[in-house]
């Protein structure tokens, strides 16, 4: 068996002014006395718990926690430049056989010392004290001036100092870091302050980290100053608390690892189904927003699709007009090229005819004919063409006029739909929506679309509004169904209330009558159990029976009776207590007389002038060496004995040598002596009235020349100088004078005893006797006194039961109830009804009021006709916008008309002005031919009535010319017309080609594969890059397209292909026109008929009369022997579908081919394209066909899945707008509050595009929302409840069976500490008590736990250790919720910290009265000494709980600074004493503190003195050894010396001699310091 580590010696070196001061334990205690500023307390707090705690904060280091006592200053204390210092403490343990050999022998290791044995012997016993084990905390400290703080090193170490290691070099400077860990073993350095404190925790105790800090603070508490003043019951109990054993960190650790594994996946479930949760709900939202915005953006290129697609229908039919218009004039110019040809053979035939010779000598008369002829037909044919013009434009005007009022018509209806749209948007409430004039101009559409929309959406609202207020007043109507029937059901529990009333009124008549029959059987005798106030105050009780409040009849009669019953108790308890004076005061009396019988009370009183022992001491006090001489009156001898009693002189001793007396002084023996003076004083002295007694302790001699040095005198003013005393009790010796007179003399003189013994005896009889008395007197009252308190107990028995009453009551109570209840019913139903009723009027304010805000009425009919004026509004809009396009064409077109008739009618102006200045020559012409042909003779004549037919026939071939060149012309206009028609459809269809590529370009966000998932579309092509849009090529394209061909195969009949023909350079988009019989411009020309052996051929343009100006000519007959052949005129632009025709050959005779040409396209023609086999686009096709590719499937996918329903408004736009982003903002906060790395990214320009960024990089939010969905539910699996609770099950029984042990132990701890503190009271008599309750602030489940942690360790058993176990899972899960923040270490450490679930109470325990609890109240006005020792008792228990959790050989030291100071005499070593039951070591300082009392085995005491001049701090040992107080000066070379003998080895701090070498040359010589690094 081995005993535990004390404290054995502590030092400091080159701290403050302490150079290289040792302090040495006592039995592991040591007292630093000294006045202020001699370093005791500088010691203390360089000392302990410093090197504990290795912590050089200047807030633990002073006892008044101040900042100003840094340990840099400590160490710079004296102005150095720098400092190395050291302080260290050791803890030694010896075997407990060797303490117990000592308790044997009775020779404390204290005798040793006193024993005087010399230096070898003390050598030999030194060894034999040597301890066992050893362990050594040294603090390394290093400071500089320009350095902040310290520097620390730390060591711990089993070598003992001075023995196997030294701090100090044979210089006696300190030793480096570098040489101290040097001259240790191997790990006894440590790094830092919290591995050193790891290091002595583990060395010495066994704590654990926390336990170990909670003792240094505990340390760091009872260290400070003045500690009874500070500390009050409350924190008293806090620091008790804090000593109690928490549940092993260890347990506790590899719970919270298995908690926060179990957490971990919990957490990461808890964040994917919070993610989960949270991104769903957000794409609810998202959703809707992308599906509001892309049908928006749908709906925006679908109408720009179809304006695009107006436009190229436009376009297609110009192209087609130019078709038209191209053929017919090129009909037209082919039948006038064929007249012009007919003309030409003619000409010739007429050519002949005038080459006749007759003819030619007529020639100037032909010449002038001709001339004639060929003018006049100019004429004709001139003023044909005028009429023709003028007709052409007299018709222009017509069509002008035509449209002009078809204008004016449109116009009008774009007035009366202008005023059926204002006044629909009047009615429906949309002029006054502050959106602008309902007529919003080119957008119309548009507008009229999304304020319709939004109207709707108004008219939708508050017919809900309209709904909740037909709902709210059906709810009406059923609260006053429900008003009624609780009506009734009240009125019958009123009446069943009004009858159990009587009842009760009933049953208490009754039990008044009881209660009088009782009272009258106990209201009699001399001390009645009842008094009339006590009847009346029980009737007034039995009357209020049922009563809030009210008290029992037990209650009542208890309360009115408990003073007069404990009156009477309280007098039996005063004679119980009286007779325990008595028999207390009869023992004393009787074993007073035994005393005196037995002559062992002769003395006078001792005091504490006199404590030194007289038991051995050779020699008598005075008293018993004199007596009075025989003639000395006994009032005189009153008055001497009197004076030698107050001046001291009566006890004290006389020795029968004076030289022994002289030797007691100088050994400072606590007494008083008398030694003769010599000479002695002039005239009488004690000799001539005292006689020396016959006795063999003093010579008679040494006494008679005692009382010859007292003089006896009757004034004491001449008597100054010696001692002196008078008859009268006056005594004085120097400057002490003072008197004490008696009645008689007692103690001088045998005979005076003998008188004092005797009355002192029968006076002790007659005080027996009458205390005989007085108890047989007790005893009577006493039991008269108990037959009347049980009076009181049988009357209370017998009082009138309550039951009836109470049933009564209760009849009356649940009736009240029902009452209540139909009362609360009614109420209720009427509450309802006025709730329904203001709930009706509430709907109507909101009915109201959404009315007013959206601009509606309030009744269904009038939303009703709002409703249909909606829909009025959308009519007129469109009819609108239709009558608008159609006047906007007829502008345009009649003012390209009025522009045409213009320069017709210039142009015919001009011209009939050159007619007439023509026919004016012409007719001067005709009247010469005239008078000239009167000369022609016959033949003559006949030649030229040949070539007058000839002419004719020409004439006729001239005006069909003229008539086809006529038809040329207007069509010419018509082509002309149709090419600026053309025109303007190509510059639109590119405009609005345009503007619908930047729609659908603004479209490609929506497309993107990610928000495609999220809107339902499965089209997986991609959406074309930004360089496949080309918006300048797009209306080209489409024109393109409009014109593109489709090549068809030539056709040739008879003979090898038509060669192609080229059109004029003014030619546009020339088509083959190959000479047809009657065919029309989008026909094929069929062959004409030839005669045999001659190519038939067919000439374009040649039809005969009659011919229409839009069909191709007839075939002319042709003479026989000329060829004829076919040739194209000039194409159209562009074609219609089945427009272009296929040239054809016409079958000719053998050998001959038919021919057809086709026109080629000119130079600068616009869109001309080939005459063979065109096939354009629909326009529709073709605007689809300019997207890029894939666009349009992509658009029309998406408009199958979002596309349908209502347009979207502005309204609708911003309102999923604004939802998504307080969705948006929603979103990113519940990510955020994830543990998870979940960050929110988005890009708010255009559409919102959102990404999550987690472990796996950047993701779409729809990409997130499935992995989070598939994570969840595969955590899910793993946290199934059942299996959870198992394993918290299994991970909560190792903790709950420790916390019960624990509790358990605990209560065992508080009832020792309980019945320590009880089992020492106070000298009042006052104890202190601990009580471990229940704390006040715990909630249900901490008491319910605690509740089951009381019972025994079989008591709780596998039921109870499951509900313990459940119960602590409630609480982690509870502490979970409210602190989500909380590592599962500390949650487990604050639930189950079963120390928080009680408090400890402090009882004051007086004698008589019943416990309370110390409060702080109660504390503060206790006595000092009284408030002291109540805190310090706890204080000594906490210790002891808290060292008796640590290992059982740990030292239990204790330090207290000035902690005894103000506290009575009387109670130090009561405290004192419980220490060292406590079994505590001390470390204490104080001003004059003095550990020598018999409660306290050893305790080594310092004198401390301080010498600021020298900066030097001595110190003088002083040894209490149980019994006396050992001074190292008495018997001893020194400190050292007495050190020595306590220590068993020599005090050395230096290098021992065998190291000195090997240490010191490790380094070479100056270096002092560690090396910086």
């Amino acid at each position: 068996m081995t005993a535990r580590f004390r404290p054995s010696r502590a030092g400091v070196i080159n701290v403050w002014d302490y150079a290289d001061e040792e302090f040495v334990f006592a039995d592991g205690r040591l007292v630093l006395r000294g006045h202020n500023g001699s370093g005791k307390t500088k010691a203390l707090e360089v000392l302990f718990p410093f090197v504990l705690d290795g912590v050089a904060d200047a807030r633990r280091l002073d006892p008044f926690s101040g900042d100003n006592r840094t340990m840099k200053s400590n160490l710079l204390y004296r102005g150095q430049e720098s400092e190395y210092g050291y302080v260290w403490m050791e803890f030694a343990r010896a075997e407990a056989t060797e303490r117990a050999e000592w308790a044997a022998r009775d020779e404390p290791p204290a005798e040793r010392v006193r024993s005087g044995r010399d230096q070898s012997a003390r050598a030999s016993s030194g060894r034999d004290q040597a301890p066992d084990e050893t362990v050594t905390l040294v603090i390394g400290l290093r400071a500089h001036r320009n350095r902040d703080g310290v520097r620390s090193s730390f060591f711990v170490t089993g070598k003992r100092l001075g023995v196997d290691f030294g701090l100090l070099g044979p210089d006696s400077r300190p030793l480096t870091d570098r040489q101290l860990r040097e001259s240790l073993e191997p790990g006894a350095s440590c790094k830092t302050a919290t591995e050193y404190r790891d290091a002595v925790d583990a060395r010495l105790f066994g704590l654990g980290r926390e336990r170990y800090t909670q003792l240094l603070d505990l340390l760091l508490a009872l260290r400070r100053p003045l500690l009874a003043k500070d500390l009050d019951p409350g924190k008293v109990s806090d620091t008790l608390t804090a000593g109690l054993s928490p549940v092993d960190e260890d347990l506790v650790d590899q719970a919270a690892r298995d908690f926060e594994n179990l957490a971990a996946v919990q957490r990461l479930f808890d964040d994917l189904t919070a993610a989960d949760s949270a991104v769903t709900a957000f794409m609810a939202d998202y959703t809707t927003y992308l599906q509001v915005h892309a049908k928006a953006k749908l709906d925006r290129v679908e109408s720009g699709f179809q304006g695009a697609t107006a436009h190229a229908r436009g376009v297609a039919e110009a192209l087609a007009e130019v078709e038209r218009a191209t053929a017919a004039h090129a009909a037209a110019v082919a039948a006038r090229d064929a007249a012009e040809e007919e003309r030409a053979t003619l000409g010739a035939r007429l050519g002949a005819l005038k080459s006749h010779d007759a003819y030619r000598r007529q020639g100037d008369l032909d010449r002038m004919r001709t001339q004639i002829a060929a003018t006049s037909a100019e004429i004709d044919k001139e003023r044909a063409r005028l009429d023709r013009a003028g007709e052409t434009v007299r018709a222009l005007t017509r069509e002008a006029d035509e449209a002009d009022e078809r204008l004016r018509s449109s116009r009008q209806a774009v007035g009366r739909w202008t005023d059926a749209l204002e006044d629909a948007a009047e009615r429906a409430g949309i002029a006054t929506d502050g959106d602008g004039p309902a007529d919003s101009g080119e957008e119309l559409l548009v507008d009229a679309s999304a304020r319709s929309t939004a109207r709707r959406d108004d008219v939708a609202r508050v017919r809900e509004h309209l709904a909740l207020v037909g709902a709210a007043e059906t709810e009406r109507a059923r609260a006053e169904e429900a008003v009624a029937e609780a009506g009734d059901k009240l009125a019958r529990r009123e009446a069943e209330c009004a009858e159990a009333d009587a009842h009760l009124a009933a049953v208490r008549e009754q039990a008044s009558s009881a209660l009088a029959d009782w009272a009258s059987r106990w209201s009699g005798g001399e001390e009645p159990v009842v008094e009339a106030a006590d009847v009346e105050a029980l009737t007034a009780a039995l009357e209020s029976i049922g009563e809030a409040g009210a008290r029992s009849l037990a209650e009542v009669f208890a309360d009115r009776t408990d003073d007069r019953r404990l009156a009477v108790a309280s007098r039996r308890q005063e004679l119980a207590g009286r007779r325990e004076q008595l028999a207390a005061e009869l023992a004393e009396q009787r074993a007073l007389r035994v005393e005196i019988e037995a002559e062992r009370d002769d003395a006078p009183q001792e005091n504490d002038l006199r404590t030194a022992d007289r038991s051995a001491r050779p020699g008598a006090p005075l008293w018993r060496l004199v007596r009075f001489a025989d003639d000395v009156e006994p009032s005189r001898a009153a008055g001497i004995e009197g004076a030698l009693y107050g001046a001291g002189m009566l006890t004290a001793w006389v020795h029968p040598d004076p030289a022994q007396t002289m030797a007691a002084v100088a050994a400072a023996e606590s007494d008083g002596y008398l030694v003769p003076v010599s000479p002695g004083p002039e005239g009488p002295t004690l000799a001539d009235v005292l006689v020396p007694e016959e006795q063999d302790l003093v010579p008679a001699a040494a006494v008679a020349a005692v009382l010859g040095s007292i003089a006896l005198t009757g004034d004491l003013a001449g008597h100054s100088a010696s001692a002196a005393v008078t008859d009268r009790g006056q005594f004085g010796h120097g400057v002490h004078v003072g008197a004490r007179p008696k009645e008689a003399p007692e103690f001088i003189g045998a005979t005076n005893r003998e008188q004092r013994r005797r009355a002192r005896l029968a006076a002790c009889d007659e005080a027996i006797a009458e205390l005989v008395a007085r108890d047989a007197e007790a005893v009577a009252s006493s039991e008269r006194l108990e037959e009347l308190l049980g009076d009181f107990k049988r009357a209370q028995r017998e009082l009138p039961p309550a039951k009836p009453v109470v049933g009564a009551l209760k009849r009356v109570a649940d009736n009240a109830i029902l009452l209540t209840v139909a009362r609360t019913a009614e109420t209720e139903a009427r509450k309802a009804l006025e709730g329904a009723s203001a709930e009706v009027d509430a709907r109507r304010r909101r009915l109201r009021q959404t009315a007013a805000e959206r601009g509606m009425p309030a009744t269904a009919e009038a939303v009703d006709a709002v409703a249909q004026a909606v829909e009025d509004f959308t009519a007129a809009a469109g009819h609108l916008d239709a009558e608008r396009r159609n006047a906007a064409f007829l502008v345009n077109d009649v003012a390209g008309r009025r522009d045409n008739i213009e320069r017709l009618a210039s142009d015919r102006a001009e011209s009939a002005e050159a007619l007439a200045e023509k026919e004016k020559t012409h007719a001067a012409a005709v009247e010469e031919l005239a008078e000239r042909e009167k000369a022609l003779d016959a033949p003559l004549r006949e030649v030229l009535a040949r070539i007058e037919e000839t002419e004719a026939l020409i004439s006729a071939t001239d005006e069909e010319f003229r008539r086809h060149r006529s038809e040329a012309e207007r069509q010419d206009r018509r082509l002309i017309k149709a090419e600026a028609d053309l025109t303007n459809g190509r510059k639109l269809v590119t405009e609005a080609m345009n503007g619908l590529f930047e729609q659908a370009a603004s479209f490609a966000p929506y497309a993107h594969r990610d928000l495609r998932i999220l809107l339902g579309v499965a089209d997986a092509r991609p959406w074309p890059s930004d360089a496949s849009w080309e918006p300048a090529r797009a209306g080209e394209a489409v024109i393109e397209a409009l014109c593109r061909p489709t090549t068809a195969p030539e056709t040739a009949t008879g003979g090898a292909a038509g060669e192609a023909g080229s059109g004029g350079p003014d030619a546009v988009g020339a088509v083959s026109a190959v000479g047809a019989a009657g065919a029309g411009p989008a026909e094929v020309g069929f062959p004409a008929p030839g005669g045999a052996g001659e190519a038939g051929s067919g000439t374009a343009g040649s039809g005969g009369p009659g011919a229409g100006p839009a069909e191709v000519g007839s075939p002319a007959p042709v003479a026989l022997g000329e060829a004829g052949f076919g040739s194209g005129g000039s194409g159209a632009v562009g074609a219609a579908p089945g427009a272009a025709g296929v040239g054809a050959s016409a079958p000719g005779g053998a050998g001959e081919a038919g021919a057809g040409t086709a026109g080629s396209r000119g130079p600068g023609a616009p869109g001309a394209v080939s005459g063979a086999g065109m096939a354009p686009l629909d326009p529709e096709a073709a605007v689809r066909a300019a997207f890029p590719a894939g666009v349009v499937e992509l658009l029309d996918a998406f408009r199958v899945e979002i596309g349908g329903g209502r347009p979207v408004t502005d309204g609708a736009l911003k309102s999923a707008a604004g939802r998504m982003s307080d969705a948006l903002r929603t979103f990113g906060d519940a990510l955020t509050s994830c543990e998870a790395d979940y960050r929110l990214d988005y890009d708010p320009t255009g559409v919102v595009m959102v990404f999550v960024i987690d472990e796996d990089g950047r993701k779409p939010v729809g990409v997130f929302a499935g992995r989070v969905a598939e994570r969840a539910r595969d955590q899910g699996v793993l946290l199934e409840q059942r299996e959870r609770t198992v394993l918290e099950d299994e991970l909560l029984t190792g903790l709950a069976q420790q916390i019960h042990g624990r509790v358990l132990a605990a209560r065992d701890l508080v009832r020792g500490m309980n019945a320590d503190t009880r089992s020492r009271p106070m000298s009042s008599g006052t104890a202190i008590g601990i009580r471990w309750a229940h704390s006040d602030k715990i909630d249900d489940r901490q008491r319910a736990t605690s509740r089951l942690l009381t019972r025994d360790a079989q008591g709780l058993g596998p039921s109870g250790l499951a509900e313990l176990r459940g119960t602590l899972r409630e609480m982690i899960r509870d502490y979970r919720a409210t602190h989500p923040r909380a590592t599962y270490k500390e949650v487990l450490s604050e639930v189950l910290d079963y120390r928080t679930w009680h408090t400890f109470e402090l009882l004051l325990v007086v004698p008589g009265d019943p416990e309370v609890r110390l409060t702080r109240a109660r504390h503060s006005v206790m006595s000092g000494g009284e408030k002291s020792a109540a805190i310090h008792l706890p204080l000594f228990a906490a210790a002891n709980a808290l060292y008796s959790s640590a290992r059982p050989d740990c030292p239990r030291m204790i330090a207290l600074d000035e902690a005894f100071a103000g506290i009575d005499d009387k109670y130090k070593p009561d405290l004192l004493g419980l220490t060292v039951k406590f079994d505590l070591d001390l470390f204490m300082t104080g001003h004059d503190l003095w550990v020598h009392h018999e409660t306290v085995p050893m305790a080594a005491h310092y004198d401390m003195h301080h010498d600021k001049t020298a900066h030097a701090v001595s110190a003088m040992l002083v040894l209490w050894d149980g019994t006396q107080l050992v001074d190292a000066e008495a018997g001893f070379a020194g400190n050292d010396e007495l050190a020595e003998e306590l220590l068993g080895i020599k005090p050395r701090r230096h290098v021992p001699p065998a190291a000195d070498d090997s240490l010191l040359s490790a380094l070479p010589e100056g270096e002092d310091e560690e090396d910086e690094s």
